[in-house]
């Protein structure tokens, strides 16, 4: 039994280093890189998304060139599955998401700046990395 457990164990620990690898590497390039990210947010504020409705996932395939090329030169190349665009909480303006990872992963862009945070709730940890963006991960 102990041996099972073990082995199971040796399993599962390489996909979870390479999870938490993953987020870690993604943290620093978004703090590392911040004009590239910063013109990543002002690239999908330029493209015009009003055939669709605040809360919706929009695909990739729907993707504008300016928006594909603004994604390709950050870490996010090939990662980001769709865009959700909401009004922030914070303030009047526009917030969005990329969903990464099938939705484990979500990557929030908020104009109005906030305080950097960590916040743990029932099915999902946030990440603040600056006062605009952050990372969140939910569990299913």
């Amino acid at each position: 039994m102990r041996n099972k457990i073990l082995n199971t164990f040796l399993v599962l620990l390489p996909f979870c280093m390479l999870s938490c690898t993953n987020l870690n590497t993604l943290t620093e390039d978004i703090r590392n890189n911040k004009e590239k990210y910063n013109e990543l947010a002002e690239t999908v504020y330029k493209c015009d998304f009003s055939r669709f409705s605040y809360r919706q996932n929009i695909g990739n395939e729907y993707f504008p060139k300016i928006l594909v090329d603004a994604i390709n030169q950050t870490n996010l190349k090939d990662k980001v599955e769709c865009i959700g665009l909401y009004k922030s909480p914070y303030c009047e303006n526009t917030s969005f998401n990329l969903y990464l990872n099938g939705g484990e992963y979500q990557i929030w862009y908020d104009p109005c700046p906030k305080d950097n945070t960590y916040k743990n709730e029932e099915k999902m940890d946030e990440w603040r990395i600056d006062n605009n963006w952050s990372i969140t991960k939910h569990y299913r």
